[in-house]
């Protein structure tokens, strides 16, 4: 945060999400997602899970019919 209050995104915080034990590449993920065909734009994060540590969420938007 910057003395007027604004914040910098920068990149996520950590390259992998961490789940069942299991390292997780959200890039390699949104690849597939692009891969068929299906998306115009997807987002992979990992979301706080109790017993997985981490879950994968992912954030689309669908290509035009």
């Amino acid at each position: 945060m910057d003395e007027d209050g604004f914040l910098d995104f920068i990149g996520r915080d950590d390259a992998m999400i961490k789940s069942c034990g299991y390292r997780i590449s959200p890039t390699e993920v949104e690849e597939v997602l692009m891969a068929t065909g299906s998306f115009r734009q997807v987002a992979v994060i990992g979301l706080p899970d109790p017993i997985m540590g981490q879950k994968v969420h992912a954030v689309g938007v669908a290509t035009s019919p």
